[in-house]
């Protein structure tokens, strides 16, 4: 019988997985750095990474750890200090599960880690699991955070997941991209970057099906098959919305967010062939089905 526990529970991805595994008759607990904070039939259990400090009794008769912790990226401006909280919140983190599990007794068989696209960086072609790390802010955050990822245990199967551009109704990319409406819809400098994105239901699904998959393990983008423009999103939603797309220049969106700004403009054309591979079915393979059914 599978028991899991989430890091990072209380987060979009967080909540519709759990959602998803409550329904399924799958028991749930969460670490969470807040004292207050309750989910009906979830076991909430404390921890302050940054203390390295943790309540053992969160994995007892666990099976399963999603590890989805980490400050938001885009929460804030980029300034020394929010930058070093990004990196430290996930590596911090992933080193006190890491020390616990190659530590400390426990019934763990599966590690599921989060990671993003923003780690291939600045990088042109179509982007598979086997590219190199880029060499910007992202990709080295990213590049960390997965290093970090050190299980000694050779029962535990280790998986990573990098994320992509999350479109979900309340949180993730979406509503900061339709922030602007009913008036317009932003197209970004000149719309031609591509976005790896992937809908939040079938984000979700992906991480059920490695709960239900313990064979798999390695490195997976989690996008959806089919990336597009920048432009092609921001006149889809337009449509949807009946409004118009205009464009926002690239100088006026840096001036406003300073380096954070960078990531707007990251073209990453993401391949999904290796989760589709191991038998992985996509619900919104279509941007445009995706947006419909987010929009209306």
């Amino acid at each position: 019988m599978n028991k899991v526990l989430i890091t990072g529970g209380s987060g979009l991805l967080g909540t519709r997985i759990t959602e998803i595994l409550l329904e399924k008759g799958i028991e749930v607990a969460h670490l969470s750095t807040r004292k207050s904070y309750k989910r009906k039939g979830v076991g909430v259990f404390y921890w302050d990474p940054s203390m390295q400090v943790m309540d053992a009794k969160a994995f007892n008769g666990v099976t399963s750890i999603i590890h989805l912790a980490g400050a938001g990226v885009a929460d804030k401006r980029w300034t020394k200090t929010r930058k070093k909280e990004i990196l430290d919140s996930r590596v911090e983190s992933s080193l006190l599960l890491m020390n616990f599990l190659n530590q400390k007794d426990h019934q763990v068989t599966q590690f599921i880690g989060a990671s993003a696209i923003g780690y291939y960086g600045k990088q042109d072609g179509i982007l598979s699991e086997d590219k190199v790390a880029g060499d910007d802010f992202l990709a080295s955050v990213c590049k960390l955070w997965e290093e970090s990822y050190i299980i000694n245990d050779k029962v535990i199967k280790k998986l990573i997941f990098r994320i992509g551009i999350v479109l979900a109704k309340d949180g993730g990319a979406l509503p900061e991209i339709t922030k602007t409406l009913p008036f317009f819809v932003g197209i970004l400098g000149n719309g031609k970057q591509i976005y790896s994105w992937i809908h939040i239901d079938d984000l979700a699904e992906m991480f059920i099906f490695a709960i239900e998959n313990k064979h798999i393990s390695g490195v997976y983008n989690a996008v959806a098959p089919k990336p597009v423009t920048q432009a092609k999103l921001a006149k889809e939603i337009a449509g949807v919305r009946n409004t118009i797309a205009i464009t926002a220049p690239k100088i006026g969106l840096k001036l406003a967010l300073g380096e954070m700004s960078d990531v707007l403009f990251l073209s990453q054309n993401c391949s999904a062939n290796k989760i589709l591979e191991r038998g992985f079915a996509f619900k919104f393979e279509d941007m445009e089905d995706a947006i419909r059914d987010l929009m209306q």
